[in-house]
């Protein structure tokens, strides 16, 4: 009986193993998916959330704002891809802890999640919120680790991908997940210089942008949101994610972003707005910080909303 039992439990674990996240495959896509569905599934609650697209999950560092906010419990509730929409706003206030007399939300913006673009939801946060129960303990107990799937065309790929990263002028980044503060660290030696303000660069990334358009009803259901957390008794707290300030005017050129504009309307909502000098901070691929200027941002953001009187 015993024997059976065990093949039954391997057969289901086998048969899990199966449907992974269908978003990303390899060793490395394991942590990566396991860092947001436990972040997506997490069941505490926190004084304060950050929040923003994959910029500021691996531009704000909970540990590092903890200096200057001492004793809040704060998380990284950031997800790539993700926008300013309803769903995201209720999971952010499902994070704040109800009973907490400092509850406050960290928006971290860009053009890109002004965007009208509310069906990411099902690729960037639906996939990670809604795994199955089994998959879920597989990712808190970090066994996906010892079953990562090795074949001979992952290995071809890995080494395509490898001879790629020598010939890119990105330079290497080793990721750190730190899955109890929801931060994504990127370590690595250097950045790419003024690779960000190259010509050729510049010509790449406004094709890639090419299609971005800040959305009018986005922005305001946003400001109202933030009357309606005014009333709650949440603060919220706004900053543009730094970006290489070519390819910023770019984004601000091609979206249509007024952000003198949208900070006006953001503080009339009862928002705070921080400013944010992307000329202090280095990327280390044109949109992500370094792990050490990603902990200087967040180390200047905690003092300016320590100096609001909290």
């Amino acid at each position: 009986f015993v024997r059976t039992l065990i093949w039954l439990l391997l057969m289901v674990l086998a048969l899990e193993m199966t449907h992974l996240l269908p978003v990303k495959k390899g060793k490395k896509a394991v942590g990566y998916n396991r860092h947001f569905t436990l972040k997506a599934n997490d069941p505490r609650r926190f004084d304060m959330i950050l929040y923003g697209h994959s910029t500021a999950n691996t531009d704000l560092d909970p540990d590092s704002m903890a200096t200057a906010l001492p004793d809040m419990r704060i998380f990284n509730f950031s997800f790539p891809g993700v926008s300013m929409n309803p769903v995201m706003f209720a999971a952010l206030e499902r994070m704040l802890d109800p009973h907490s007399v400092r509850k406050m939300i960290l928006l971290a913006f860009t053009p890109d999640n002004l965007r009208a673009a509310e069906s990411i939801n099902e690729i960037y946060y639906y996939p990670y919120k809604n795994v199955s129960w089994l998959d879920l303990q597989l990712y808190r107990l970090n066994l996906y680790e010892l079953f990562t799937p090795t074949s001979p065309e992952q290995l071809h790929k890995a080494w395509v991908e490898r001879n790629r990263k020598k010939e890119s002028t990105t330079p290497p980044a080793k990721w750190i997940w730190h899955n109890d503060t929801g931060w994504l660290e990127v370590e690595t030696q250097r950045s790419a210089g003024n690779h960000f303000s190259s010509h050729d660069y510049v010509k790449k990334y406004r094709e890639f942008v090419n299609d971005l358009r800040v959305s009018t009803p986005v922005m305001e259901r946003l400001f109202e949101q933030i009357r309606q957390w005014r009333t709650q008794g949440i603060r919220v707290f706004g900053h543009r994610s730094p970006l290489p300030p070519a390819l910023e005017r770019i984004a601000d050129e091609v979206s249509q972003f007024d952000e003198k504009g949208f900070v006006r309307e953001f503080e009339r909502a009862g928002g705070v707005w921080i400013e944010v000098d992307s000329n202090h901070y280095a990327t280390w691929d044109g949109y992500h910080l370094r792990s050490e200027d990603a902990r200087k941002l967040s180390g200047y953001l905690a003092e300016v909303i320590r100096g609001q009187g909290l």
